[in-house]
C-alpha cells in the first residue's frame, strides 16, 4: 500500500505516481499487491507518422524549388508558387483533422477554405475571374451534393440538419450576389449552384421540415 499526500488518498499496487495527480507515491508497506487501475498502453497512430512523412516531405519541397529557382533565375520566381500551395495544402489538413469528428461541418470548413484558396490564386496569377466564374461555383455543388449524400447515408440528426441547412442558404446566396452585381461573363456555373441549393433546401425542409423545427424551438427555448 502507498500514500499520496497531496491528494491524501492510499492506493494499492506497486505504482510509482498517484493515478489521480501523478505525484510520487509514499510507500507504506513492502508487501506487493494486485494492481487496482491497470495500465493500458497507448496504441502509436498512423496518422503522427503520415503527418510527419508529409511534412518531411514538404520541407524538402520547399528547400529544393527555393534551390533550383536561385540557380535558374531565368525560369521566373516559380518557388513562391511551391512554397503557398504547399501552405494551402497544410490549412486544409489541419482543417479535416481538427474537425473530422463532425462529417458535416468539416465539409463546411473544407469548401470555404478551398473557395478562398481559389479566389487566392486567381488574384496571386494576375486575376482572370475563374475563380468565381468556375470554380467556387463548382465547389459549392460538390459540397452540397455531398452533404446532401452522406447525410440520408449517414442518418444525420436533426441538430446537424440544421447545421446543413444554414450551409445550403450560405452557398446558394454567394453565387447569387455575384449574377446580382454583374461579376460574372461566365453565368451558367453559378446559375447551376444557385438552382442545386434551392432544390436541396426545399427538399429539405419538405422531408425533415418538423425535425429541424423541433430543434430549433429546443434551442430557442420557444
Amino acid at each position: 500500500m502507498k500514500y499520496c499526500a497531496k491528494c491524501k488518498v492510499n492506493v494499492a499496487g506497486n505504482r510509482e505516481k498517484c493515478p489521480l495527480c501523478q505525484s510520487s507515491l509514499t510507500a507504506l508497506d513492502r508487501e506487493d499487491r494486485e494492481e487496482v487501475f491497470p495500465f493500458i498502453k497507448k496504441k502509436k497512430g498512423k496518422l503522427g507518422l503520415f503527418l510527419k512523412i508529409f511534412l518531411l516531405v514538404s520541407f524538402i519541397a520547399i528547400v529544393t524549388s527555393i534551390i533550383v529557382n536561385v540557380q535558374v533565375p531565368e525560369s521566373g520566381n516559380w518557388c513562391k508558387f511551391v512554397v503557398c500551395g504547399i501552405i494551402c495544402a497544410w490549412i486544409c489538413i489541419g482543417i479535416a483533422i481538427k474537425k473530422r469528428k463532425n462529417i458535416l461541418k468539416n465539409i463546411f470548413y473544407e469548401t470555404s477554405v478551398i473557395a478562398l484558396f481559389a479566389v487566392f490564386w486567381d488574384a496571386f496569377t494576375g486575376w482572370h475571374n475563374w475563380s468565381l466564374e468556375f470554380a467556387v461555383p463548382i465547389i459549392f455543388v460538390v459540397s452540397m451534393l455531398l452533404m446532401a449524400l452522406l447525410s440520408r447515408v449517414m442518418r444525420i440528426c436533426a441538430e446537424e440538419h440544421l447545421v446543413y441547412l444554414c450551409v445550403l442558404i450560405l452557398f446558394g446566396v454567394i453565387p447569387q450576389i455575384f449574377l446580382v452585381r454583374g461579376m460574372l461573363a461566365v453565368k451558367l456555373p453559378s446559375l447551376i449552384c444557385v438552382g442545386i441549393g434551392g432544390i436541396l433546401f426545399f427538399i429539405l425542409l419538405l422531408f425533415e421540415g418538423k425535425k429541424m423545427w423541433q430543434e430549433l424551438k429546443k434551442r430557442l427555448h420557444i
